[in-house]
């Protein structure tokens, strides 16, 4: 039997065994209350119970069109899971983990898509690679989480070389370039790219790599 978590008790706990599904758990995501893990390798996600680590559901099959699920963001009642095997974001119900809709095709431009945040009205999804040809390096979606529309997708000019992890600041948009060993800076009102200034210059002198801004 896994071990459940008991807050307060400060004694490690680790949840593993069949029923929770783990197959090289990614990304996850906390709603409030409750854990949401993608697993990669079982083209599923995991609900966990945060307050004592019971399994609340298993999401797999169907509707639901996961495909080597890699990155997951949480909008206040809605779950997006980026799945990186099937090119495309899924769109699931908080609160009964129910499918709502899968994106894909068209303009959006998934292309391994490996990570996806929430800035409080539009979600965006790094690709690491492009679709086209086998040089691109990679872009950014960028999604309005009220009905699942394209919005635009960030391509060249940004730097990027592997896009994918990212943050939010607030105002601006970094994301990381795992093969660029750099970091872009993406001003999220207009998606346009931060012009070098003297902030960059500190950056990379104290990283010691290049920032893209």
């Amino acid at each position: 039997m896994p071990r459940q978590l008991t807050l307060g008790v400060g004694v490690p706990v680790v949840l593993s065994g069949g029923q929770y599904g783990f197959s090289a758990p990614q990304q996850m995501a906390f709603d409030g209350s409750h854990l949401w893990m993608a697993n990669g390798d079982g083209d599923s996600v995991t609900e966990v119970n945060a307050s004592n680590g019971s399994l609340v559901r298993v999401l797999s099959g169907g509707s639901y069109g996961f495909s080597g699920p890699q990155g997951i963001a949480f909008d206040g009642t809605r779950i997006w899971i980026a799945n990186g095997e099937g090119n495309s974001v899924t769109e699931v119900g908080a609160a009964d983990g129910s499918w709502v809709k899968t994106l894909t095709g068209g303009d959006y431009g998934f292309q391994t898509p490996a990570a996806i945040a929430y800035d409080g009205a539009h979600l965006w999804v790094t690709n690491l690679s492009s679709s086209g040809p086998a040089a691109d390096p990679g872009s950014v979606t960028e999604i309005d989480a009220s009905d699942g529309s394209w919005v635009r997708t960030l391509s060249s000019g940004y730097g990027f070389s592997g896009p994918y992890q990212m943050a939010i600041d607030g105002s601006h948009l970094w994301i990381t370039n795992t093969e660029g060993n750099s970091l872009t800076e993406v001003n999220m009102s207009d998606g346009s790219w931060m012009q070098l200034g003297p902030r960059t210059a500190a950056l990379t002198a104290r990283c010691g790599r290049e920032v893209t801004q």
